[in-house]
């Protein structure tokens, strides 16, 4: 079988890398002309194709793809092609916020219950690059948690999974999909992948849109506890838990002001979680790169808690005009011109909080450096 995988990012590799070792053709494309270790082509052509591979990146409506479909070629993902070779105990979680702690929290609870927890998808290694080297891994009480963005889910249809959870679903990537219904759907779809239909836990906000799932409760912890307990670990703790970076982060506090970095909130309502939990007058930094999301809400949502809004990036101005009538707002330049800023209005009691609520592409690689560079700017306090 000759395969051409579109997309030569870490995923696209790790499907490759699979596929030769099951001794099958590849060969690759990719727009930004990334090279790879197996022949690429410079201009797309579907000639002598038997199937194609997407990465996560690559949205299956672009209209290149057409021509694919009307030659009968099926169009998969690097996730779909795991899916189809992974067996075992496979847990796979989605949602728009806190599904990396839940998956965290998961491997924390199943580890105290001896069995060994590979974090794998969204949040570690491509399930095809484990794959690969899945002959090497030892243990045969291994839970593999793979956590799915809604861009994986597009192309998933293997039913692998022995239990599938949603956090919760707000608005995001509306710069990928055509409405919020659509979104939806995209993460709608990990039920389709249940082995046991009966062994899918949702986040409360969700039970009434899935009466029939478990009710995993409104917190990370409580929903990784649901899905433990359907693996058979009751007695689970937080102690030794560490909250992973990026996300409401506390890092010091300076001059009676604290500074929270949540370089993770790509989303309004993220935001909207992180405010409130910050027990403090906020001066919120917010702003990134477009995704055509709506932030009207956070004119009520910050009442009595943010202070100060100071806004950044492309999509700085759609938040200023959402919030300007109800609360102090500033435009900026930069991440470092928002901060030094910042810190010329906040006062003893208050809270600098980096809560970008949008991406982070028009300035940094990813939501990471953007963080970094956060707690640069506080360090050097």
């Amino acid at each position: 079988m000759r395969n051409l995988i579109v997309g030569l990012g870490k995923s696209g590799l790790a499907a490759a890398a699979l596929l030769l070792k099951k001794q099958q053709e590849v060969v690759g494309y990719d727009e930004q002309k990334k090279g790879a270790p197996f022949p690429t082509m410079s201009t797309i052509s579907f000639e002598g194709i038997d199937r194609i591979v997407l990465s996560p990146g690559v949205d299956p409506r672009r209209p290149f793809l057409d021509s694919a479909r009307a030659l009968g070629i099926p169009i998969i993902g690097e996730t779909e092609l795991g899916l189809q070779e992974v067996g075992g105990t496979v847990i796979g979680i989605t949602g728009t916020n806190g599904k990396t702690t839940t998956s965290l929290l998961l491997a924390h609870f199943l580890r105290q219950n001896g069995k060994t927890a590979e974090l794998l998808g969204n949040i570690g290694k491509p399930l095809c690059q484990y794959l690969v080297h899945k002959g090497e891994q030892k243990g045969s009480d291994r839970v593999i948690i793979l956590e799915l963005s809604s861009f994986q889910l597009e192309t998933a249809e293997t039913k692998a999974l022995f239990c599938a959870a949603i956090t919760n679903v707000s608005p995001n990537h509306l710069d990928r999909y055509d409405s919020y219904a659509e979104y939806q759907n995209a993460k709608w779809r990990i039920r389709s992948l249940l082995l046991h239909e009966e062994h899918f836990v949702v986040g409360s906000s969700l039970s009434e849109l899935f009466p029939r799932a478990i009710d995993g409760g409104s917190s990370s912890a409580s929903i990784a506890r649901a899905i433990a307990k359907l693996l058979g670990c009751e007695a689970t703790s937080l102690e030794g838990f560490q909250t992973p970076e990026h996300r409401l982060e506390y890092l010091s506090t300076w001059r009676g002001i604290s500074f929270y970095n949540d370089s993770k909130s790509t989303s309004p309502a993220s935001t909207i979680y992180a405010v409130q939990k910050i027990q403090k007058p906020i001066l919120l930094i917010c702003g990134g790169s477009e995704k055509n999301l709506d932030y009207t809400l956070w004119k009520t949502a910050f009442k009595g808690m943010v202070k100060t809004v100071i806004t950044m990036g492309p999509c700085g101005k759609k938040m200023a005009r959402a919030v300007k009538r109800d609360y102090l707002t500033y435009e900026k330049s930069s991440l470092k011109e928002a901060f030094f800023f910042a810190l010329s209005l906040a006062k003893s009691g208050e809270a600098i909080l980096l809560s970008p609520g949008s991406a982070s592409f028009d300035a940094f690689k990813n939501f990471e450096e953007r963080g970094t560079h956060f707690k640069e700017l506080v360090r050097h306090l």
